[in-house]
């Protein structure tokens, strides 16, 4: 701006800067530049002439030996001042008030200084100097000292024009108010100015910061430190805080940090308990502890008493997978213990500390903890669950004439080991599979290679009676005949009654034609016994070997194997037996009936013409052998799906009872 050649009145300055003032924003809208030529080095900016990095007011006056070289990075003031060129070459002041009073200050210069001051927290900060109405705006055109006069406050907004004069009414300000000053040499000189702030407030901080919170966070190995005002981010280090022999803190970063932030993230490895804790304020090896805007610093040995939830975690009693049916209990901890007042919050809905659990598959819990407004912190663990073993025994009710029985098992989880028990479960021996049996009563066990036991089967061997003494080594028998018949030609019995007199005695039971109905599998066909078919009881027992003639049918009632989840329907099941035929017989079970729910949890019934478990020196004579049809599991997503051929067992025609197959004597032998 050119300088005065005489002196001139205040209207007159007026009327000549208002002149400039116009002229400058005409060239402004016409987008003439009315800076340096292009090409002109320019002076470096001082960071004070952008309102974020405005002077933190800490003392009374503030000298600058030579002006602002220009406005700063950002034009920061719009159409809502007394400032008509917005900034030109200005400084930025900042203070937030301690105590209240009256407020002034004094621009000493022998140029024309321009100011305006905003109330920074009712317009948001820096961002609202552009738009908002300024507390105090001065644009007066005479030059030398301006500012406010502390002793005359007056309530309201105030701007003056070039016009008027460059002292102005102060104000009264309240305690927390925070107020940002531009300073702005509208002349343009580089003489510098003096800023002396009056009044009876106190506007510069003189008292140390202080911790006004410490919090957790989602991370356990971080901490969040609010402090109660602005602090210089300069100041801050790790070495400033401590939390404990066994915790070192590895940073310490400042939230948002510029130049100030009231907010430091503690970062830090080692072991910190769960419960109260206390973080200590101490020298750094920056020379200082935690500074203000002000220098004032947290004296050293502060201390600050927070609560803290460490990482938990859940341990399980007794370790290790579990079998099917059996329980553990699941402990959440963290390090120090679980401070008095944590809620706790499992997946399973209970908030104790120790929960026990019996899950019916491999399940993952999960437990959350909260304390004091920590956390929550989270843990999860999976119990394992291995399946008990299913088992099925065949024979379940062996009749020998001598020795012992061959009891076979099988198991869906092979590797294991096989048990039996002769008390009723009171004691119980390891054995080899298949296992030979004495006669008596058993229980039937087995242990999965995971240490999980399967259900229990009853076997029952018992010695076959001794023959009658009154009776042939001929049997004839019809479908019709009675139990208490002598079994001869013209008074023959049945079935049933005949298996029983010739059990271990080289008997011959010669059966009529006709059909055999059964209900339940005939398992008492013992050594030295020959079961022939084929003979015509109305034409004096006459022999025929005709195919079908002598049937042996087994209906679909009365499923075996529910309880071993081995449905399945058998007519014949010989077991323990050497020396026996069967000629000119033909055996045929019906269709095996749906599955159901109660039998075997849904599985498919298998079908079973002829069953042979340890036998020996047998003839099969032209018999027919014919199984009905399998049936399938049930559906459903929770279903299980019907089974079909399992690994053949001992015995060389047929399959394991719950296999389904034809054995491959559907054409005779």
């Amino acid at each position: 701006m050119p300088l005065l050649l005489r002196a001139q009145t205040l209207e007159e300055l007026a009327a000549r800067k208002m002149r400039i003032t116009d002229s400058l924003n005409r060239l402004a809208q016409m987008g003439i530049p009315t800076g340096p030529p292009p090409g002109t080095p320019m002076p470096l900016t001082l960071s004070e002439s952008d309102c974020p990095n405005a002077v933190v007011v800490c003392q009374q006056t503030y000298t600058y030996t030579s002006s602002p070289p220009n406005y700063g990075t950002v034009q920061e003031l719009g159409n809502n001042t007394c400032l008509l060129n917005k900034e030109q070459k200005t400084s930025w002041f900042i203070f937030t008030v301690q105590s209240s009073g009256t407020f002034g200050f004094t621009i000493n210069t022998t140029y024309d200084y321009d100011f305006a001051l905003f109330d920074y927290n009712a317009i948001g900060g820096c961002g609202g100097t552009a738009t908002a109405t300024p507390v105090r705006c001065n644009y007066s055109a005479q030059y030398g000292n301006t500012g406010l006069d502390a002793n005359n406050p007056q309530p309201g907004n105030l701007q003056w024009n070039a016009s008027q004069p460059p002292i102005m009414p102060g104000l009264n300000v309240t305690t927390g108010q925070t107020f940002v000053l531009v300073v702005d040499n509208w002349t343009g000189d580089a003489t510098g100015f003096t800023i002396t702030f009056t009044g009876t407030a106190q506007i510069f901080d003189n008292i140390p910061p202080a911790i006004q919170s410490v919090s957790c966070t989602s991370n356990p190995n971080q901490l969040l430190v609010t402090f109660n005002e602005l602090v210089r981010c300069n100041s801050i280090h790790p070495s400033d805080f401590n939390l404990g022999a066994s915790v070192t803190i590895t940073a310490a970063t400042g939230v948002g940090c510029g130049n100030y932030t009231n907010q430091v993230l503690l970062t830090f490895t080692g072991t910190l308990n769960s419960g109260t804790r206390t973080l200590t304020i101490q020298t750094g090896s920056d020379g200082n502890t935690i500074q203000d805007k002000c220098s004032n610093q947290i004296a050293p040995s502060t201390t600050f008493n927070f609560p803290y939830l460490a990482p938990v975690s859940i341990t399980q009693a007794p370790a290790g997978a579990i079998c099917a049916g059996q329980s553990v209990t699941l402990t959440v901890s963290t390090a120090g213990g679980l401070p008095a007042g944590a809620s706790i919050s499992w997946s399973t809905g209970a908030t104790s500390p120790s929960i026990n659990v019996s899950p019916t598959a491999t399940t993952t819990y999960t437990v959350s903890v909260t304390y004091a407004g920590c956390g929550p912190r989270t843990a999860t663990h999976t119990v394992t669950l291995n399946p008990n073993p299913v088992i099925s025994v065949s024979p379940t009710n062996a009749v020998i004439c001598s020795g012992t029985a061959l009891i076979t098992g099988t198991t869906n989880i092979p590797g294991g080991q096989w048990q039996y028990s002769s008390d009723g479960g009171a004691t119980w021996n390891n054995t080899a599979n298949p296992m030979n049996l004495a006669p008596g009563t058993y229980l039937i066990r087995y242990q999965s290679p995971d240490g999980c036991w399967s259900n229990q089967v009853s076997v029952t061997v018992s010695t076959a009676p001794p023959a009658s003494t009154n009776t042939c080594n001929v049997i004839y028998v019809t479908p019709s005949g009675s139990s208490t018949a002598a079994g001869t030609r013209a008074d023959p019995t049945n079935l049933a009654e005949a298996l029983t007199r010739a059990s271990c005695s080289n008997t011959i039971i010669k059966m009529a034609t006709g059909t055999y109905t059964i209900s339940a599998p005939i398992t008492n066909i013992t050594s030295n016994i020959t079961l022939e078919g084929g003979f015509d009881a109305a034409n004096g027992w006459r022999k025929t070997s005709q195919p079908g003639a002598t049937l042996i049918y087994r209906n679909n009632s009365n499923v075996e194997g529910c309880a071993d989840n081995a449905p399945r329907l058998v007519a014949l099941q010989i077991s323990n037996a050497a020396n026996f035929r069967l000629q000119d017989l033909t055996v045929e079970v019906a269709n095996a009936p749906a599955a159901t729910a109660g039998c075997a949890s849904g599985r498919g019934v298998s079908t079973y013409a002829l069953y042979l478990s340890n036998c020996s020196n047998y003839q099969i004579v032209r018999c027919r052998f014919i199984a009905g049809n399998g049936s399938a599991g049930l559906g459903g997503s929770n279903g299980t799906s019907g089974r079909n051929a399992a690994a053949h067992q001992t015995g060389p025609f047929c399959g394991q009872p719950g296999d389904h197959d034809n054995c491959g004597w559907n054409n005779g032998a």
